[in-house]
């Protein structure tokens, strides 16, 4: 029997997310004068709330029903076999969070869209590429429209 099995490789993972979460969460505002609790209040009760599950699932892995688990390895291997576009646009999500202060709102998302738009229909024809090249170009735009004269706030 492996060490990682599905719960551990799930709480494992999840405590990660959470100690990430909880870096970026120290430079949310606490309580003030005005606000009793503070904006960080309920961030940070989520966070301790599916710490605390997590931690809970991860000493229920080592219990003895449970230990009987398959490993999460192979399930892992073949979901990467089954599905490269999935996993294609996690890591182009990646490049576009990064790319978004350097490029602006504005390029990041035509150029996110475009591959995103490619990675998923291959552009089979060139009717493909122009709705899909329209669409890239126009839905940014309009948000970008909207967030900066409709709700008056700035995008990067």
């Amino acid at each position: 029997m492996s060490f990682m099995t599905r719960d551990r490789a799930l709480a494992l993972a999840t405590l990660g997310l959470v100690a990430i979460l909880a870096v970026e969460a120290r430079d949310i505002p606490g309580p003030s004068r005005w606000q009793t609790y503070g904006s960080d209040f309920l961030p940070k009760v989520l966070l301790w709330t599916l710490g605390g599950l997590a931690v809970i699932l991860l000493v229920r892995s080592f219990l003895a029903g449970f230990r009987t688990q398959p490993e999460v390895g192979p399930d892992l291997w073949a979901f990467v076999r089954t599905n490269p576009r999935i996993l294609g646009l996690l890591t182009l999500f990646g490049v576009y969070v990064w790319a978004l202060p350097q490029l602006g709102f504005r390029v990041a998302t035509v150029g996110w869209l475009m591959l995103a738009f490619w990675l998923l229909t291959g552009f089979r024809s060139w009717r493909t590429v122009l709705i899909c090249a329209a669409v890239a170009v126009i839905a940014p735009l309009l948000v970008y429209a909207l967030f900066q004269y409709g709700l008056r706030l700035r995008l990067p």
